[in-house]
């Protein structure tokens, strides 16, 4: 997703916005809770259907004001950001929903190699290397243990969340 932002930022009149609603990117320019917080609201412990539904319309109006076009990075851990504090297991998540009534263009990027992928997350999570240029990065670091069970796991979630989009 990185890399189609930036692609879709550089070679039209697009604003990158980053990882709209992740709280590790704070700094990004359209980042939902640095918007939140600078409105002055209150996070309610308890969260309406409806509230969820106008916040997200605020925001968007925000957005559009601000920035006109823009990419909104949403990863699956992300989809459920401002969900109502019940939501039923069936419902699709509210910023889908709410990106939908606006009309605006989904891309839903799938990855292909689950497998391949929870294995990199779960080696990057027990060695802290995140990021590598070369196999080198990880010399050093001896053997490494992965969890089957976690691996197994991660790859159906993958799955799963390929289905709730759709």
């Amino acid at each position: 997703t990185n890399m189609l932002r930036s692609a879709l930022a550089h070679s039209s009149n697009v604003a990158n916005l980053g990882e709209t609603f992740h709280t590790e990117t704070l700094q990004a320019p359209g980042n939902f809770f640095a918007w939140f917080e600078s409105s002055g609201q209150t996070y309610p412990l308890i969260r309406s259907v409806e509230w969820t539904r106008d916040i997200l319309n605020q925001f968007a109006d925000f957005l559009e004001g601000k920035f006109g076009v823009s990419v909104i990075d949403v990863k699956y851990n992300s989809l459920y950001a401002l969900a109502p504090s019940w939501q039923s297991i069936l419902a699709p998540p509210p910023l889908l929903t709410a990106f939908r009534r606006r009309k605006y263009t989904i891309v839903h990027l799938i990855r292909e190699k689950t497998i391949e992928h929870a294995l990199s997350q779960l080696i990057a999570a027990s060695t802290g290397v995140y990021v590598a240029y070369s196999e080198d990065a990880l010399s050093g670091k001896g053997p490494i243990d992965v969890d089957v069970t976690s691996l197994v796991r991660m790859a159906r979630m993958y799955l799963n969340e390929i289905e709730l989009v759709k």
